[in-house]
């Protein structure tokens, strides 16, 4: 595992390119891209260029609300986000090829919707949100979704989670000292594991 404390936004977008560099390197034919605010710099600065890694993979939608008014939030989140770019949505059969996989990191340690209390196996189909989670996104608790879950990530070629912001502190703490109530801390036991975390959520 690398862990590397980003100073600025630059920083963490420069960073962010030379990991896609690098996983597009082994080989790789997909690329899970996660939703939400922690990742806006980046996909901000590939709208106004779009990293060349990017047009050889297949990038998908690594989650997704799928009841409610909130039925297809991320999918309407790439839109607006990457509308020069094809995120592909879950669809009915997961992605089984060689991929690698940037992640966010859940106020209650989930990676995608994998949800504390899911087993570490699970990879893919459909999930009750957490009180947590579904405060966060404004929905009912128990709200169904689907997700992919660490049963996919830690088969992935290389993982990159990114932590950004004052609110996800005390969770990035609880995860550096390897809680094993978080679904995150599974992924340190990842061979390739990359973490870029911004000032605000490492202190």
């Amino acid at each position: 595992m690398q862990s590397r404390l980003q100073k600025t936004e630059a920083e963490l977008i420069a960073s962010c390119a030379t990991w896609l560099n690098t996983s597009l390197s082994q080989g790789i034919r997909a690329l899970f891209l996660p939703a939400g605010g922690t990742m806006r710099p980046v996909y901000a600065k590939w709208r106004e260029e779009v990293p060349s890694a990017l047009k050889q993979l297949e990038l998908l939608q690594m989650d997704e609300v799928i009841e409610g008014e909130k039925n297809g939030l991320f999918q309407a989140f790439f839109r607006e986000e990457l509308p020069m770019l094809r995120v592909f949505d879950l669809g009915e059969k997961p992605f089984l090829g060689k991929s690698s996989a940037i992640l966010g990191l859940g106020l209650n340690g989930h990676v995608a919707f994998h949800e504390p209390g899911l087993p570490l196996d699970f990879a893919f189909g459909e999930v009750n949100l957490s009180e947590t989670s579904a405060r966060e996104l404004g929905v009912k608790i128990g709200c169904r979704a689907k997700t992919y879950g660490l049963g996919t990530f830690l088969k992935c070629e290389s993982l990159l989670l990114v932590v950004t912001g004052e609110k996800k502190r005390a969770v990035y703490q609880r995860l550096m000292s390897e809680d094993p109530s978080l679904p995150a801390t599974a992924l340190l036991t990842h061979p390739n594991l990359t973490i870029l975390v911004d000032e605000k959520a490492a202190n």
